[in-house]
C-alpha cells in the first residue's frame, strides 16, 4: 500500500484501535480453550471478602504489574499509528485503560471460587520476609510469561509451571513450610492446591471482562472525538504524497 493510501476513509476500528485492542484481544482468542467451556461449579458458602482480596493483590502487587504491563504495550502500539492520528487522543485513551477499575473485575470472579477459609490460608502463606518474597517471585514470572504473548489462564498456568521449576521457589517453599509447622503448613499447602485447581478459569474470566472493558473505553474515545480525528485525517489526505 503505498503511503497516500493511509488516506482513504476507513473505519478508525481498523485502522487505529484495532491494532490498539489486539495486543489482547486477538492472543486471548487465539488460547481459548475448552477449559472455559468447563461445567459450574457451586460457588463457596462463604466467599473470599474484598478485605481479604486486597490482602492478598498488595502481597503479590497485583494491580501495579498489570498497570505497568499495560502501559509498556500501549506506548509500544501507538507507535503503529498512521502519523496524523492525534497523540493527544492516544495519551486519553491510555490513561482512561489505567483508570479501569481491575480490582472491581477481579472479586466476583474471585468469589466463585475461593472461601474466606482458602483465602485466609493463602493470607497467612504469602505473610512475612519469606512469603514476601515468594509472592514477588510468581508475579515476576507471570509478567515474563505476558511478555512471551500468553494471556488470561495461559498465562497464569505458564507461570505456575515457571514457579514449579525455579530451584530458588523451590527452596523458599520448604522453608516457609517449615517456619508454619505442620499444622498451619499442610492448611497453606491445601489452600494452594485449591487455587491451583482454579487459576486458569481465573484468569481466563478475568480477562474476558477486562477486554470488554478496554473495548468499550475505546469505543467511548472514538465517539468523544470522531470530529477532531476526522480533521486530522481530511488534513493529512489533503497533502500530497511523497
Amino acid at each position: 500500500m503505498t503511503k497516500s493510501g493511509w488516506h482513504q476513509p476507513i473505519a478508525y476500528s481498523t485502522l487505529a484501535f484495532v491494532l490498539w485492542i489486539a495486543f489482547l484481544v486477538y492472543p486471548l482468542a487465539a488460547q481459548i480453550s475448552s477449559k472455559t467451556a468447563a461445567a459450574p461449579i457451586q460457588p463457596p458458602s462463604h466467599p473470599v471478602t474484598r478485605q481479604q482480596l486486597e490482602i492478598l493483590f498488595q502481597r503479590f502487587g497485583t494491580d501495579e504489574a498489570q498497570k505497568t504491563f499495560i502501559h509498556t504495550v500501549l506506548e509500544a502500539q501507538g507507535s503503529k499509528f498512521p502519523a496524523w492520528f492525534p497523540q493527544s487522543v492516544w495519551s486519553e485513551a491510555i490513561r482512561k485503560v489505567e483508570n479501569i477499575d481491575t480490582f472491581s473485575i477481579a472479586l466476583p470472579v474471585y468469589q466463585k471460587y475461593l472461601s474466606e477459609d482458602t483465602t485466609k490460608a493463602l493470607i497467612l502463606f504469602y505473610d512475612g520476609e519469606t512469603g514476601g518474597q515468594l509472592a514477588r517471585a510468581w508475579t515476576k514470572h507471570a509478567l515474563k510469561t505476558m511478555d512471551q504473548g500468553y494471556r488470561g489462564g495461559n498465562a497464569a498456568v505458564k507461570a505456575e509451571d515457571a514457579m514449579g521449576q525455579d530451584q530458588d521457589v523451590d527452596t523458599l517453599m520448604r522453608k516457609r513450610v517449615s517456619e508454619l509447622g505442620p499444622e498451619q503448613g499442610n492448611s497453606c499447602l491445601d489452600a494452594l492446591q485449591i487455587f491451583n485447581q482454579f487459576i486458569f478459569r481465573i484468569n481466563e474470566e478475568k480477562n474476558v471482562i477486562y477486554m470488554k472493558k478496554v473495548q468499550e473505553v475505546g469505543q467511548e474515545v472514538l465517539a468523544e472525538h470522531k470530529a477532531e480525528l476526522d480533521a486530522a485525517q481530511r488534513n493529512a489526505s489533503q497533502k500530497p504524497a511523497h
